[in-house]
């Protein structure tokens, strides 16, 4: 996952989009519950994407799904604020400051399991 984190695409105006970040930041999560395995390369890179995720904020609109779009993705919405808020409790989580931020993702983009099976 870090190496795709790296991809170049992913850093460019048409790749830095909410479900790209997204498809990096869940598996990086789920593997930090599990192991410590280049516990500091996962969080060097929570920590910048956490940065520039919260530098795309727009006051009074939220965020866009593709924040350097400069297409209809580019314009702040409940897609991309939705979708950027999860991704943001999702980094801060994996950093240990999840708490701080008052909330946790609901709905299909929740941390927590849909069904637990008890046996």
């Amino acid at each position: 996952m870090l190496e795709h984190a790296a991809d170049p695409y992913l850093a460019a105006p048409d790749g830095y989009t909410a479900c790209n970040v997204l498809d990096v930041v869940h598996p990086l999560w789920l593997a930090a519950r599990q192991t410590g395995h280049r516990r500091s390369d996962a969080e060097a890179w929570a920590r910048d994407a956490l940065r520039r995720a919260l530098g795309s904020w727009s006051d009074g609109a939220g965020l866009a799904f593709a924040p350097d779009s400069t297409g209809p993705d580019g314009v702040p919405g409940l897609q991309g604020t939705e979708m950027w808020l999860a991704i943001v409790w999702y980094l801060a989580d994996l950093l240990g400051l999840a708490d701080a931020l008052g909330y946790r993702p609901r709905g299909v983009h929740s941390p927590d399991p849909l069904l637990r099976l008890h046996g």
